[in-house]
This record gives C-alpha cells, structure tokens and sequence, in this order.
C-alpha cells in the first residue's frame, strides 16, 4: 500500500492550463475518485500520477519520496485502462502472466500469483481461453488481474467501465468494491459518472477546468456541496437550483440570507400533495418512471424543479400539484455560485 500526495500540480499543453494548481492527499489504503465532466483533468492527473504525463509544476510523492520525474516502472504503480489491451494471441494465463515474465519473476512465483488472482476475481475457469472468447465483464476481469498479479503499491484505474452496459457496470462495480477490501490497497478510480464515484469512493475529488471544486466524502458532497457546479454535478436527479428572488416571489421560499443569489433542493426534499392547502400552485409536466419510485418534474410559472416520490403516490401528468419544501433542506449560493452558510 502507498499514500499518494499531490502538491500544486500543474499540467499545460501549449496555453491551455489542463490542472492548475491541484493539491491532493490519498491516504494509504484510500479509494479516492476523481470526478467531473469530460475535459476536466481527471485522466492527465491519473496519467501524471502514473508517470505516463509529464508536469510543468508541483510535486507527486509516493509515501513522502518525490516522484515527480521518476520513470513510471520505478515507481511501482498498476494501472488498469477503459481498453482491456489483453493480447489477442495469448490465453487468459498467459496474459495475466506476462508482465511477470517481463520482470523475470520465477516460475513457481508467477505461477501462484496467476492462480491467487484468478481465485479472486473469479475467473479461474477461464485461464485456458483467449481473450476472442470471453465477455466484456470477464475481460476486465482479465484486465484487474494483470495488475493484481503484480503486488504493486497502489492501483489507479482509468474509467474501466465505460465500455460495458449498464448490468454489467453495476456488477463490475461490486468486484472493485470486493477487490479493493481483500488487497486493502491504494485505489484512485477515475470516472465521469458520479453514481459510480458515490458508490465506490471512500472520499471523491470533484474537478472542473483544471481546478479541484471540492474534496470529501460522498454524503458529506451530497449534503454539503460547496458551490453550485458540486451542486448540479453530484445527486441523480440533479439538484433544482431556482433565483432566491423569484423563488421567493411565488411563495416558495420565504426571504432568505443576505447575499443569496440561488436556492437549490435536492427531489427528495420536495414535497408534493394535492390535498392539503398548503403549498404552491405547480403543474405537472412530466414524470420518469423508475419502478417503486417516480421522478416528477414540475413548473411553479417560469420556475422548473423537480421531485422524488413513490410511484403509488406520483400525481398524473398534466395535472396540478401542491409544492413545498421546508427551510432547513434549502442549500443557499451567492452571485458566485460559493455556497452560503
């Protein structure tokens, strides 16, 4: 296991700024995520951290050595990619047992390491078979386990689920969760989607144009976020943000602080009824069926927001609703997106 610190770290192709200033601390034995929107730096900080990207400033230390501009085999770190990049002539064995060889690792050493990682990750039945006959999910099993043979001190993986669907992610999900508890070893999972980053994450960094918008926990990033783009970004369905001053106009929140600018709740914390007399007006427009649970999507005039609710409750589209929510759920931004209080 490793502790990874990011200090300054800056990265520049030409006069674009890629990471400005990035600062991080990965404790030894952390999953850390890194998150945001495609653009925004992730994958070049996995790469700097690897060694694959050259930096123009700040320092990488792996358990408090500089790194910065060792090579990236002397810094013993695997990395698993969103391609498999499995060796199409060589079985599922020989695969996970060729950097090994390239290491000139002994026999009898390769050959446990190959069987201890095929037992973990399940894919033992498959070391005869070559990559052309197997799954997507099996062959990112594949993938894992080229770097679990290795013993190496951390992990970094790059979006290695993308390219599966959508079954096959949420299972995938579950075998990083498993693998990370029986290595007990330094993860830093890079993604673009934020259920996958609050699923796995023992603590998530949010990036955006090169600049990190915000570190920490996924409840405390849900609950807390620290401006408006952590806001939007981070929760399914995303967070309503409305004017404070039109919200406050139509009765759906009463004066607020000095300074806000924007008022945001999250859909679960909207309240919907239609046969009580409090509440504003709203009209349905429309709904997302997700099994017990429906989305409803509501207009207050020009205002839009929406709300989470059981399915045997949701109101009929088209029809018209009671909107309210209580104060202390409100998350309150100033004219420059910074959280309030």
């Amino acid at each position: 296991m490793a502790r990874i610190t990011i200090e300054g770290l800056k990265k520049a192709h030409g006069e674009t700024e890629v990471l400005r200033g990035i600062s991080l601390d990965i404790a030894d034995g952390e999953l850390m995520v890194l998150v945001g929107p495609s653009g925004c730096g992730k994958s070049t900080l996995l790469r700097c951290i690897a060694g694959l990207e050259e930096t123009n400033g700040g320092r990488i230390l792996l358990d408090g050595a500089d790194v910065t501009h060792v090579e990236p085999r002397a810094r013993d770190l695997a990395m698993v990619f969103q391609s498999y990049a499995l060796y199409p002539h060589l079985s599922v064995r020989d695969n996970l047992a060729f950097g090994l060889k390239m290491r000139k690792t002994p026999a009898d050493e390769i050959t446990r390491r190959v069987a201890e990682a095929a037992e973990m990750l399940g894919i033992t039945p498959l070391l005869d078979r070559l990559p052309r006959a197997l799954s997507g999910g099996q062959r990112q099993r594949v993938a894992m386990g080229r770097a679990v043979v290795r013993h190496p001190k951390a992990f970094l993986f790059d979006e290695p689920l993308s390219n599966l669907d959508a079954a096959l992610r949420g299972q995938m999900r579950l075998e990083i969760a498993r693998l990370r508890d029986r290595l007990k070893s330094t993860m830093v999972y890079v993604t673009h989607d934020q259920v996958e980053a609050m699923t796995l994450a023992d603590r998530i960094a949010i990036l955006d144009k090169g600049v990190l918008q915000q570190l920490g926990t996924p409840r405390t990033l849900y609950a807390r976020p620290a401006n408006l783009f952590v806001a939007r970004f981070i929760g399914t369905p995303e967070m309503s943000v409305l004017p404070a001053d039109r919200a406050t106009a139509v009765g759906l929140v009463r004066p607020l602080g000095e300074g806000t600018a924007q008022v945001g709740v999250r859909a679960e914390d909207v309240l919907v009824a239609t046969d009580v007399a409090a509440g504003v007006g709203a009209r349905v427009e429309a709904i997302e069926e997700l099994g017990w649970e429906s989305i409803v999507h509501l207009a207050v005039q020009e205002l839009r927001l929406c709300a989470r609710m059981p399915s045997t409750q949701a109101p009929n589209r088209g029809g018209t609703v009671l909107v309210s929510f209580a104060p202390d759920k409100l998350h309150c931004f100033g004219a420059d997106g910074a959280r309030i209080g």
